[in-house]
């Protein structure tokens, strides 16, 4: 994206927080703790699967790497994966009626 777009976002983005000031630091407060400690799992996984990935893309890819460090590349996006799926396993689990809710 060119520059100013990105500019444009990000001063549109300061521009709504500072308009809803009187509620800010309770927001982002509320927003860290849902991330970081309600989706730890999911966090990191994201984290380690694409952060893995994209050091991949743009600097392993072309350049000689030995077995062991594709292995432990290998691993840790294996491992960021699994993360992923098991938060996302119990995030987007379907509704489980109970037999008192079944009429």
């Amino acid at each position: 994206m060119d520059s100013r777009i990105w500019t444009i976002l990000y001063f549109s983005f300061l521009f709504i927080q500072l308009f809803e000031i009187n509620d800010l630091l309770n927001w982002w407060i509320q927003f860290l703790s849902t991330v970081f400690l309600k989706y730890t799992f999911i966090t990191i996984g994201i984290v380690l699967f694409y952060g893995i990935g994209e050091l991949w893309r743009k600097k392993l890819q072309f350049k000689n790497v030995t077995d062991n460090q594709k292995l432990a590349i290998i691993s840790g996006m294996t491992l960021g994966g699994l993360m992923i799926i098991y938060q996302g396993q119990s995030l987007f689990m379907p509704v489980k009626l109970t037999a008192y809710e079944v009429k």
